[in-house]
């Protein structure tokens, strides 16, 4: 299986904010260790590519990455 690889400063900010990837979207400046608009969306779109790919290897666990939203808000 191969991973889309995530731009490589917005990687290295969600590491040094010792963030999960769901908060790397989610979290919308509400402190300093939020991502820029532009990083969010990357992460959203790298995290639906990753699920993609997890669900053509097990398409019997189709996991969804947001079921409640199709778009980071």
């Amino acid at each position: 299986m191969r991973l889309p690889k995530l731009h490589e400063s917005t990687m290295r900010k969600i590491d040094l904010f010792n963030s999960s990837f769901w908060a790397a979207v989610n979290n919308k400046g509400r402190n300093n260790n939020a991502l820029g608009i532009l990083e969010r969306r990357r992460v959203h779109v790298w995290l639906r590519k990753a699920y993609e790919a997890v669900n053509k290897v097990l398409p019997e666990t189709k996991t969804e990455i947001f079921p409640d939203q199709a778009e980071p808000r």
